[in-house]
């Protein structure tokens, strides 16, 4: 009998739609440039997934793999919440998904962990910038580097979707402590905010709380060291 291929069958469940409601895929699957798009190819038309986790390793992934994660992400309408937890895409491959969620048109919930961001910050601010859909955005233990955070601050500012935001332990500092006591006078949609394990200070954190205090649409919000 010939053995099943695990990642053919995936395929073949999402090309025919049989595979509904969530999909969570643990780090016991590997991808790479030869078989990812078993995955996206099927993903990008599939319209009875909403919920996709991606816990296993795709730093593997090259120009094509990535372009073809990026492809998936920009045309699939029905997935509405992504984990990318523990995915370890690596700055290229952050900053092609995040340029990707500028134009999705589904999505409402995005949460990423233990990633680096630079140039993906970049693209994320461009996402923030005009994605009129993303409702909760959850970044955890993110390395910001070279200024990133502080274009997160500002496109924070602009932005008119997120309702939640979630930026805990990710070593945010002054600046972005700074802008962020600013973006909370002006936003009005968010409603919901958690930045404990931070390092922001105490002065930013009474910015914080004054934006806060002058926003009377935000139900938390808590500083911490």
């Amino acid at each position: 009998m010939t053995p099943v291929n695990p990642y053919k069958a995936l395929s073949d469940s999402l090309q025919a739609n049989t595979h509904s409601g969530d999909l969570y895929l643990d780090n016991s699957w590997t991808f790479n440039e030869d078989n990812i798009s078993d995955l996206t190819e099927p993903l990008a038309h599939n319209t009875s997934l909403t919920s996709l986790g991606l816990c296993t390793p795709l730093h593997q992934l090259q120009k094509t793999g990535l372009r073809s994660l990026e492809m998936f992400l920009r045309t699939n309408t029905s997935l509405k919440t992504l984990y990318l937890s523990c995915a370890q895409l690596g700055e290229v491959g952050t900053a092609a998904l995040m340029g990707a969620l500028r134009d999705n048109r589904g999505l409402t919930e995005l949460f990423m962990n233990r990633e680096t961001m630079e140039s993906g910050a970049v693209a994320l601010a461009g996402a923030l910038a005009l994605n009129p859909h993303l409702q909760y955005l959850h970044l955890y233990d993110i390395h910001f580097t070279n200024g990133a955070e502080n274009i997160l601050a500002g496109a924070l500012a602009s932005n008119r979707s997120l309702t939640k935001l979630y930026i805990a332990s990710n070593q945010l500092g002054d600046l972005f402590g700074r802008a962020l006591g600013t973006t909370l006078k002006v936003n009005t949609r968010l409603s919901s905010l958690r930045i404990s394990g931070n390092q922001i200070g105490d002065r930013n954190a009474v910015a914080i709380g004054e934006g806060l205090r002058d926003n009377s649409s935000h139900s938390a919000g808590f500083a911490g060291e």
